[in-house]
């Protein structure tokens, strides 16, 4: 049950975050929006780096290079690649080259 509340809760978290990520604003009120996004991303609760992965994926538009995606999670390519392999198997994401995408 509580495993079930946290999944829940991670999901809305993510959505209200990928939400507030695509409003489109006035250029005075990006400021606003980045505020929001990181006071979001300070409270949500911490993830495992597979669904951190996929938080990010889905906070970037759906896709990201591989690259990036190693900066963002702050690893190695030794650490990501087998992530990354763990999540296309489960058909979680997919790699076409050098681009992860949902």
């Amino acid at each position: 049950m509580r495993t079930m509340n946290i999944s829940f809760l991670r999901g809305h978290l993510a959505q209200l975050t990928q939400s507030i990520s695509q409003l489109s604003l006035k250029p005075g009120e990006e400021k606003i929006k980045k505020g929001l996004v990181a006071v979001l991303e300070m409270t949500r609760p911490s993830l495992s780096p597979s669904d951190r992965i996929l938080w990010i994926l889905a906070n970037s538009g759906g896709k990201m290079e591989r690259r990036r995606l190693r900066q963002d999670m702050e690893m190695t390519y030794t650490d990501l690649d087998p992530i990354l392999t763990k999540l296309e198997l489960e058909g979680k994401i997919r790699r076409s080259g050098e681009i992860i995408r949902l």
